[in-house]
């Protein structure tokens, strides 16, 4: 009789250990959160999309930069708005549905993404001053 107690016991207190858990366990299925700024390339993608989608053309031109990389003088940028406005009309309001991502250089990043699943673009970012801008841009389509 003593011995079926102790194994009772035993296997309540070994049972009772999962019930004492702090904290919860990680979600292997959570999305990848990006910031909305220029720290990450992935992220000055993000923001050029989210000025697009607020039909803020001239802040969107802000982020982006010659292949050179240096910035576009303001009429430049000015000039850049038509390109830019045809750009909104085929990704805004459509969600980001796949990333593609390939390192180029040590301060160059290119991406593939997908939008809506239908419309695919290419970015390619680089570092310029410890921020990040768009260089090229384009459809594949």
């Amino acid at each position: 009789m003593e011995k079926i107690v102790i194994i009772i016991l035993f296997s309540i207190y070994v049972s009772g250990c999962e019930l004492i858990v702090i904290g919860t366990k990680a979600d292997i299925n959570m999305p990848e959160l990006v910031s909305f700024d220029q720290n990450s390339a992935l992220g000055a993608i993000y923001l050029f999309k989210a000025e697009l989608d607020s039909n803020n053309v001239p802040a969107a031109t802000q982020l982006i930069a010659k292949p050179e990389g240096t910035a576009y003088l303001a009429l430049e940028r000015y000039e850049k708005y038509f390109d830019i406005y045809r750009i909104k009309r085929m990704i805004s309001s459509r969600e980001i549905t796949y990333i593609n991502s390939d390192t180029l250089t040590g301060g160059r990043m290119k991406y593939n993404l997908e939008f809506g699943y239908l419309r695919k673009m290419y970015f390619t970012a680089l570092k310029i001053d410890n921020n990040w801008y768009i260089t090229e841009m384009g459809s594949y389509e």
